[in-house]
């Protein structure tokens, strides 16, 4: 199932995997047909299964030739389908990730900035190891009616999405991907991670509110160009004071490249 969500001009596509819960999260620059169709082909890289089918809502991001022809014409096809129209609920899988994957970590705020693409497309790509990794949830594994009365029967074990897709190769007899799965989740360390990822955002939003000041103060220059700029200190990072903006968006993709250059990979 997938599901863009709206960040002002900047968008997270998030597909989620209903059996294993294994979601992916990437941002794309609006909503255009092409760049939403580059974040689902990055996404498709890094699951760890192929995919079989997509359903997706009514949006004009989806229902288009170009994503319809990346899924369609290749050698072992994806089929498509769409949920009903104004039944919203119909991608009840997908609308509770928008909230556990994407508000809780970038919250309500708007990023309108190009710039950020780069970084926040980075951080979710961490977060997204960090949540199918180390993050268990309940997962329903029945559900009936009694009267006027929903039962519904969830796992008593919490696992990760890593977990389930495991134990399922495991029991279907593929030993070689539960061990390549079991093996790539070690080589994270998840305090590490939950460390960058939270080192990354702050510096994200650091960068978004000097863009933003910038923009109120009139700056025009934002393709790079000369000037001089205030509010630059490599010692103490990227720092903003009432009336000190950067007069020039080259140097301050250079303070972005300081900032962000001398992290660590996740």
């Amino acid at each position: 199932m997938w599901r863009v969500f709206k960040l002002s001009l900047t968008r997270s596509a998030v597909p989620s995997d209903i059996f294993s819960g294994w979601t992916e999260v990437r941002v794309s620059w609006n909503r255009g047909q092409h760049s939403v169709c580059d974040a689902f082909a990055a996404i498709e890289k890094h699951l760890p299964f192929a995919i079989l089918g997509v359903d997706t809502d009514n949006g004009g991001e989806f229902l288009n030739y170009h994503l319809h022809h990346h899924f369609t014409r290749r050698e072992r096809p994806v089929t498509m389908t769409r949920s009903r129209p104004y039944h919203k609920n119909d991608q009840a899988h997908v609308e509770q990730k928008n909230s556990t994957h994407v508000r809780q970590l970038l919250g309500y705020d708007r990023l309108a900035h190009h710039l950020l693409i780069k970084p926040v497309f980075e951080l979710l790509e961490a977060w997204s190891v960090w949540r199918n990794c180390f993050t268990t949830t309940f997962k329903q594994i029945a559900k009936r009616r009694e009267g006027s009365k929903t039962i519904r029967v969830h796992e008593k074990v919490p696992k990760t999405p890593c977990e389930r897709l495991i134990g399922y190769c495991r029991e279907v007899g593929d030993a070689a991907t539960a061990d390549a799965l079991d093996a790539w989740r070690g080589l994270h360390d998840p305090f590490e991670l939950k460390k960058w990822i939270e080192k990354r955002l702050k510096v994200i939003w650091k960068l978004d509110a000097a863009l933003t000041i910038a923009e109120s103060a009139g700056e025009t220059d934002l393709g790079g160009g000369g000037g001089d700029f205030e509010g630059f200190n490599l010692k103490v990072g990227l720092t903003i004071r009432k009336g000190l903006v950067f007069r020039n968006f080259e140097r301050l993709q250079i303070a972005l490249y300081h900032q962000l250059g001398a992290l660590p990979g996740p």
